[in-house]
């Protein structure tokens, strides 16, 4: 195992916070009551969270923020990641490097093709 980490860190969808609807399974002893549409209007902010999977560790770790700079986001969650708690530099003191995998996802995907008729 190299002594470099070796990452994979995606940002997810903006998440409207709120007593709304979402989609799945919830177990409970008491039905609970939701609006039914996820307008912006009817939240509370956003969310919007952002993943780094270490890939040697098998670990995951999960930011949220609501930042409108996807790109600062991302940089500040793995400067978080690297500095504090019991992540990042904690697991990897030898460390001279990060090999960082990153999704281009959506219109900034490197294999996105646009085609008209």
């Amino acid at each position: 195992m190299s002594s470099n980490p070796i990452i994979s860190f995606d940002t997810k969808k903006k998440e409207v916070l709120g007593n709304l609807y979402r989609p799945g399974t919830l177990y409970t002893t008491e039905p609970v009551t939701t609006l039914d549409h996820d307008f912006w209007s009817l939240g509370h902010g956003k969310v919007i969270p952002h993943g780094i999977y270490d890939t040697q560790k098998n670990r995951g770790y999960v930011t949220l923020g609501n930042s409108k700079d996807t790109s600062e986001f991302a940089c500040e969650a793995l400067k978080h990641w690297w500095n504090y708690y019991d992540y990042g530099k904690a697991l990897y003191p030898d460390a001279n490097s990060i090999l960082a995998k990153c999704d281009g996802g959506g219109s900034n995907n490197a294999n996105h093709y646009q085609v008209q008729k």
